[in-house]
């Protein structure tokens, strides 16, 4: 009975609940509907939501953090998520998140919705796996099936390639392998191995590419 009070009592506190880290880091903020504690990790069910600096992850079914050495390290999240980030947002199936390092992969049916810096709109990519670096603003997609391409959307311009990089801090997105750009509004389309896209200034850079300017009628 004295077991069964104390988990009671525990639930009642998760809202305004806190899990210190390391000194000098964030604290690491936790509010969930029903979590179960173990030695080696912390189980959490139905809607949970985690947020340390400027991460947040929002779970409607399962997760679990696990610990070592009494703290609580990794985020593993297997049945459909939302994470935020300072410069965008993504949903997923799967997430693996390291809390210490800040660095984590999203997989399985990746949306990603990035807001970069200044530029008006905001930029929708589609993949299978996408590793990112909360603190770096870093974001590097790619799909893992053979052939099949990830899928960029900006505004009217559409674009696909094998890999993409995005960093934050410049507001740059780098197309990898089998690029292909459809830009309507600038009247063009382009294939090439690498694009560059700025997308604050709304131009682009090409290597080794072809370019194919639509004229009006």
């Amino acid at each position: 009975m004295k077991r069964k009070g104390l988990f009671l009592f525990l639930l009642l506190l998760l809202p305004l609940f806190a899990f210190p880290q390391t000194e000098g880091e964030d604290t690491l903020h936790i509010k969930a509907d029903l979590f179960k504690f173990f030695d080696d990790r912390i189980e959490f069910y139905n809607h949970a939501e985690i947020i340390k600096g400027e991460f947040s992850l929002v779970s409607e079914k399962f997760f679990k953090i696990l610990r070592e050495r009494g703290e609580d390290r990794k985020v593993e999240a297997k049945q459909g998520i939302f994470v935020e980030f300072e410069t965008g947002r993504a949903t997923a199936i799967e997430l693996d998140y390291d809390l210490t390092e800040e660095k984590g992969t999203l997989k399985k049916d990746v949306h990603t919705i990035i807001k970069p810096g200044e530029s008006e709109g905001t930029v929708e990519v589609f993949c299978d796996i996408m590793d990112f670096e909360t603190r770096a603003k870093t974001y590097k997609g790619k799909n893992d099936e053979a052939g099949k391409l990830v899928k960029i959307y900006k505004g009217n311009l559409y674009a696909e390639c094998r890999e993409f990089v995005y960093t934050g801090d410049t507001g740059i997105i780098e197309l990898f392998g089998k690029v292909y750009v459809y830009d309507p509004d600038n009247r063009r389309k382009l294939w090439g191995e690498y694009v560059k896209l700025f997308l604050e200034s709304d131009t682009l850079e090409a290597k080794n590419a072809v370019m194919e300017v639509i004229t009006k009628k």
